[in-house]
């Protein structure tokens, strides 16, 4: 059997990346080619990977989902046709080697090569998105802080101004205590301010803690 070069150029420029497996399938339903990045995402070598069926690669639904796929595409070819392609994208969910590791969410991108009415190779291109959505809630996370910081700064700025304006006025042979009540009020309110701060902070993570420990 030999691959579409034109299909292989196409999917190589995806093989160095490490949240994307490449894999061919020929018309037995074994692989033929499996890219490195698999042991990265599925903690398997090259080697195993390429003796695994199928079935024992995805989750009992997703396996259902792309044989379910596979045999409706069977079902479209046409015996007259020299060369045809189909390409479908599906939500899958990928077993790591070790089954006491969750399974990884993935969208699996197929792309069936087929010759008069027959298969000849299937594509398959193996996108890890879970790491997207840890990327998402790190880079919340760090929104999260940089607002956070910016409420604290502004009451710990004005602290440090009152603070400066007291010890200027306290320094003076006849000092204003007027002034001086007035910045010490000042100092108590922005004290304050920070005191809801810390509150508030303290809450969110008990909140996110409480959250982790029920999605365990």
């Amino acid at each position: 059997m030999q691959f579409d070069l034109e299909c292989l150029d196409f999917y190589n420029t995806y093989a160095s990346d490490i949240f994307t497996v490449i894999s061919f399938i020929d018309n037995k339903m074994e692989f033929r080619y499996i890219s490195k990045s698999v042991e990265r995402i599925r903690g398997i070598s090259v080697e195993d990977a390429m003796k695994e069926p199928l079935e024992k690669v995805f989750s009992i639904k997703s396996f259902e989902m792309i044989f379910n796929h596979l045999m409706k595409t069977v079902t479209l070819l046409d015996p007259l046709k020299e060369k045809e392609e189909f390409i479908k994208s599906l939500e899958v969910e990928l077993k790591t080697y070790h089954e006491s590791l969750p399974q990884i969410d993935c969208v699996i991108t197929i792309r069936l090569t087929a010759q008069y009415g027959k298969i000849s190779y299937i594509t398959a291109m193996v996108q890890d998105v879970s790491w997207v959505s840890r990327n998402r809630k790190k880079m919340g996370v760090l929104e999260m802080a940089g607002k956070t910081c910016h409420e604290f700064s502004q009451p710990a700025q004005a602290i440090s101004g009152y603070t400066q304006l007291l010890s200027f006025e306290l320094k003076k042979s006849k000092p204003d205590m007027e002034k001086i009540f007035k910045y010490m009020g000042m100092i108590q309110s922005q004290n304050e301010k920070l005191s809801s701060l810390l509150v508030k902070t303290h809450d969110i993570i008990s909140m996110e803690k409480y959250t982790r420990k029920k999605n365990l």
